[in-house]
């Protein structure tokens, strides 16, 4: 069974899913399809059934599922952010599409809502995602403004508008970076702002990639702006 490591949550994941929700915000975890996370911690491959029941002890409300370290289908090295590479064969996306539907469906057994985002890089899992997934990953993951550029032509190349989005399912184009001060990746205040628009246009989930205790003032108005 998942351990959280006592250093960092002496008190338990438990009481973290408590402090969070008492101050009004969702408690999202971490896994992967694969042996093991991109940072090399245990993935659920082989454990689904008891990491969706540990998820859901916790008061977990989202999921996200990389596909890092997956024997069948994903990049060899996983230690730089793998969404830039790797190859998946069909016998090997089959398989991948297998293990995420095993964990959906574990999840499913808890009788917990929990939000199943998968992560798997490639375009094609906009077509089968919705049978997996809440939400799924179609390019790479986005850490400057070229990868906002190349993942909304890849949303608008495949037609992503509409199509593939719906209620309980939709094509995910990565996080919100934003340009907050001190944060590992950020963008220009112009670009961060520009990047929150095209993710509206393209009705893709807006999830912030940037640490809320240190979120900018310009940050907070842009992601709170109702229109």
């Amino acid at each position: 069974r998942l351990q959280p490591i006592p250093t960092a949550f002496p008190s338990g994941m438990a009481a973290i899913s408590e402090f969070i929700h008492e101050r009004g915000f969702k408690f999202g975890m971490y896994t992967d399809r694969g042996v093991t996370t991109c940072a090399g911690f245990p993935g659920s491959l082989g454990n689904e059934e008891l990491d969706a029941q540990t998820f859901a002890g916790w008061g977990v409300d989202y999921v996200k599922n990389d596909g890092c370290a997956d024997p069948d289908c994903g990049p060899e090295d996983h230690t730089n952010y793998p969404g830039r590479g790797g190859s998946c064969p069909p016998a090997g996306r089959l398989k991948a599409v297998q293990k995420f539907e095993r964990f959906s469906s574990a999840l499913q057994r808890t009788n917990r809502s929990i939000l199943h985002a998968i992560c798997g890089w490639q375009p094609w899992w906009a077509l089968v995602g919705t049978s997996v997934a809440h939400m799924w990953r179609i390019a790479q993951d986005v850490r400057r403004w070229d990868d906002v550029y190349e993942t909304s032509r890849i949303m608008e190349q495949l037609g992503l508008l509409g199509r593939w989005h719906g209620p309980n399912g939709w094509t995910d184009a990565d996080m919100l970076i934003g340009s907050s001060p001190g944060a590992d990746v950020r963008l220009t205040p112009v670009q961060a702002r520009a990047q929150f628009s095209l993710w509206v246009v393209m009705a893709a989930p807006l999830m912030l990639g940037t640490s809320m205790a240190q979120i900018s003032a310009f940050d907070i108005e842009t992601y709170s702006n109702v229109e």
